[in-house]
């Protein structure tokens, strides 16, 4: 296990709301930061025009929600790790609550580094965005201390997440536009998304892998609605953000909707618990969207001393799900599945179309919608009794309306 993955998981002891969950751990666990002002950026400014002191500003789209401003004079930084020099070239402004607040800031080793730290920071501007416009409401992370990205010629080709702090290795090799895009989201994973941790393949963390595959899946749906403009990404093209998409979401999307992950999987500590946790996480965001991801966070028991598994997030799931007596999730869409997360109870499912029915749930478990309500874009559920009739003695019930744990392990 790195230590630069420390800050990124689940504080042990303790069952703690969303916010405080992660606020436990301090960022970095006692790395050096740097203030602001060290940087010649301010930490705010409450017009654009004020930003162009420091240097030039360039908006990102024609709604100017980010700028960057590339400094005209690149004050000297030292990187706290390792005591190396930098040059800060430039910083990545949001805004929100009526003001721009410095949110990224790009260091480079040396001149031929400085427009991969630039095109780094502009990429986890369009990543914050896709983000704040889902969790910005209660996710601290969004709106803490700014972080530093650090393109280096030195080092092994790749990156690195360590507290407040992401380091590019080898900044001057040759990687794809898409693969630069994919290595920016899983290290913004590591910093900002929940997930699993102490597998020993392919790494000890999932939040890495679910930022790669949740991050890209925001960011397309954000493109195709035009709340992002492909002129906004540094290296890829949209076309190249589908194509991922297509070979590393869809398919986990599409198995998740016929079968999510057996509950054996979700518990197992190797690459095949790993690859189920992402699933379920992933699919978890597809199904119930906005805020739930976090929320259930509150509902995780973390057992001291011990790895946080899909099988813990699993268990969070029902239990928030059971705790608020509804839930508001994706339907199956007029060609396909979906099977919903639902606790013991009998549960009255809606359809936005209007149509109804009940389910009895005799065991938590992944329960597909009543057929002919199913079909609808979305769907209501809302637990109507916490006790179901008793299970029926013929066999006329099977396979209708209980919780189904069949499927498949996931792979990537």
């Amino acid at each position: 296990m790195k230590t630069s993955q420390l800050p990124h998981r689940l504080s042990r002891g303790m069952v703690a709301r969303p916010l405080a969950l992660f606020a436990c751990i301090a960022l970095g666990f006692g790395a050096p930061t740097i203030a602001s002002g060290a940087t010649g950026l301010p930490a705010s400014a409450a017009t654009v025009e004020a930003l162009s002191d420091a240097g030039t500003v360039t908006s990102l789209q024609p709604d100017a929600w980010a700028v960057l401003v590339d400094l005209r004079d690149r004050p000297a930084a030292t990187e706290p790790r390792t005591g190396r020099s930098y040059r800060t070239v430039a910083g990545a402004y949001l805004y929100s609550n009526g003001a721009w607040f410095l949110r990224f800031v790009a260091h480079a080793d040396d001149s031929s580094s400085a427009p991969v730290a630039r095109n780094a920071i502009q990429m986890l501007a369009v990543f914050w965005r896709s983000a704040d416009r889902r969790w910005g409401g209660i996710w601290h992370r969004l709106r803490g201390q700014p972080l530093h990205v650090w393109a280096t010629r030195h080092g092994e080709a790749g990156a690195e997440m360590w507290g407040t702090s992401l380091t590019i290795h080898d900044a001057h090799a040759p990687r794809s536009g898409m693969e630069w895009l994919r290595q920016i989201a899983h290290e913004y994973g590591h910093y900002l998304a929940p997930g699993g941790s102490g597998f020993p393949e392919p790494e000890s963390w999932t939040n890495g892998v679910l930022g790669e595959r949740l991050f890209t899946s925001w960011l397309r749906a954000d493109l195709r609605e035009g709340t992002a403009l492909p002129s906004c990404l540094p290296w890829a093209t949209q076309a190249d953000v589908e194509e991922y998409c297509a070979r590393q979401v869809d398919p986990l999307l599409e198995r998740f909707r016929e079968h999510p992950p057996l509950s054996a999987d979700l518990r197992r500590a190797d690459r095949r618990g790993f690859d189920a946790c992402v699933e379920l996480l992933l699919g978890f965001d597809w199904l119930v969207g906005g805020t739930a991801l976090l929320d259930i966070l509150e509902f995780v028991q973390v057992r001291p001393g011990q790895d946080t598994r899909g099988g813990d997030f699993e268990a969070a799931i029902f239990a928030w799900i059971a705790h608020r007596g509804a839930v508001t999730t994706r339907g199956a869409g007029p060609d396909g599945t979906v099977r919903v997360p639902l606790p013991r109870g009998v549960w009255r499912v809606t359809s936005c179309t209007e149509r109804s029915g009940t389910v009895d749930v005799h065991r938590p478990g992944w329960v597909q919608p009543p057929s002919g309500i199913g079909n609808a874009a979305r769907l209501q559920w809302r637990r109507v009794r916490a006790e179901p009739a008793p299970p029926a003695r013929t066999g006329g019930a099977r396979g209708s309306t209980q919780p189904r744990r069949s499927g498949g392990a996931a792979r990537r």
